[in-house]
């Protein structure tokens, strides 16, 4: 049971612009492995994301709330960090640190 709500809706577009920039960021980037990574990371918590949406038990009594909270905040965390790669970069190559 995969909910389609308008809300469920923007998290699935949020994981498909996921996917769009780490795709982009294997082709385009030099970075290569560091996007691989984050590939694998993705690949992780849509399985897991996968199993909660298919258990009709966690969307019983309002858990739907907690479902897309958590859902949320994978992806979130996951833009994060992507961002954060790409502010220390800069950070790094100016004090000449090897990374």
């Amino acid at each position: 049971m995969f909910p389609v709500d308008s809300e469920f809706i923007a998290v699935y577009t949020l994981y498909s612009l996921m996917l769009f920039v780490i795709i982009y960021g294997m082709t385009s980037s030099k970075y290569k492995s560091f996007y691989k990574w984050n590939l694998l990371m993705f690949i992780i918590y849509i399985v897991v994301a996968v199993f909660v949406f298919l258990d009709p038990e966690n969307f019983e009594g309002g858990d739907s709330l907690v479902v897309l909270f958590y859902s949320l905040l994978l992806v979130l965390i996951h833009f994060m960090a992507i961002i954060c790669f790409y502010i220390y970069l800069p950070i790094c190559r100016g004090l000449k640190v090897k990374i």
